[in-house]
């Protein structure tokens, strides 16, 4: 038989919402960051090609993100969200796309402007993973 590795993580994502809930966000961080080891390690068991581990592992940084914009950490927030939006590629929800102009708002920067943002995240990235929307990210900040 093997192992379940879904509801685990299904567990790990209810205790960090409950985490952030009760104001607890390193624990809910952590929770979130159990979720994510989770499903890759259901990702792996089950072979997984590499666009279907992205779109994977890129819904628990919408909770990642949120726990940032809780702790009004904006620029950090920003690239995490950032990274649902490029890896999910053409799937991104509407409501993600919306929550990455939202996140793009709050960081309140002088020299990009959302087109730039829409841009970037529409491109085509080959193998779009967190630290290109942390290193893109950082370079709109570094704009202000």
């Amino acid at each position: 038989m093997q192992k379940d590795y879904l509801g685990p993580a299904a567990e790990a994502r209810k205790a960090g919402k409950a985490a952030i809930k009760e104001g607890r966000h390193d624990d809910a961080w952590g929770y979130f960051h159990d979720q994510k080891s989770l499903y890759m390690q259901q990702a792996n068991r089950s072979e997984f090609t590499a666009l279907q581990v992205l779109a994977l592992d890129s819904t628990v940084h919408v909770d990642l993100a949120n726990i940032l914009r809780l702790e009004k950490r904006d620029h950090e927030a920003l690239a995490h969200i950032l990274y649902v939006v490029i890896a999910q590629g053409a799937r991104a929800s509407k409501q993600d796309e919306q929550k990455l102009a939202t996140y793009f708002k709050r960081c309140k920067l002088q020299n990009t402007d959302i087109a730039d943002v829409k841009k970037f995240a529409s491109s085509k990235i080959a193998y779009p993973d967190f630290l290109s929307a942390q290193s893109k990210a950082k370079e709109w900040i570094g704009r202000g």
